[in-house]
């Protein structure tokens, strides 16, 4: 959803509605991603090593015909991957270059959106040091998983760490 997605030093801008929204599908509808960058394009699957710090980006997009409130995201992040609190900002069609925003921790309710608006999170996290992985490759699963009053969807991206001994 968002590999085509800016560099991850520059914050992304809200995207255009999608074509399910552009079409008007009936009813409630959604969609969600995830992605990780170390500062060079967002990607579903990374390979990394220990120490490094990445970004993340969850985007929520209301692809349905109708209005969707209390727009909740939880991000559920390994142990060996750690949240650097204060890097969280929000980004939408306010506030397309995104606002400071709440430590992400514990969920965060980012409103309500209209059919075919978008909103995006971004933070910064940093890998454990190589104590943490053994001599070998860990693969790391962090997921987004967004919650409305009309369901509950989720988004994974692989992290691949490999601790070279």
């Amino acid at each position: 959803m968002l590999s085509q997605g800016p560099a991850a030093a520059t914050a992304p801008k809200a995207a255009p509605p999608t074509k399910a929204a552009r079409h008007g599908l009936p009813g409630p509808n959604f969609d969600v991603g995830l992605e990780a960058s170390e500062f060079h394009g967002w990607q579903k699957e990374i390979d990394t090593s220990p120490s490094v710090a990445l970004q993340l980006i969850a985007e929520y997009a209301n692809t349905g015909s109708v209005r969707q409130d209390n727009v909740t995201l939880r991000f559920e992040l390994p142990p060996e991957l750690v949240y650097q609190p204060g890097t969280a900002r929000l980004g939408n069609g306010s506030h397309p270059d995104g606002v400071q925003t709440n430590d992400i921790t514990g969920g965060m309710n980012i409103g309500s959106y209209a059919p075919g608006a978008n909103a995006w999170v971004l933070f910064s996290t940093t890998l454990k040091d190589e104590k943490t992985f053994l001599c070998d490759t860990r693969t790391l699963v962090p997921a987004v998983r967004v919650e409305t009053d009309n369901g509950t969807k989720s988004a994974e991206v692989t992290i691949r760490v490999k601790r070279r001994c």
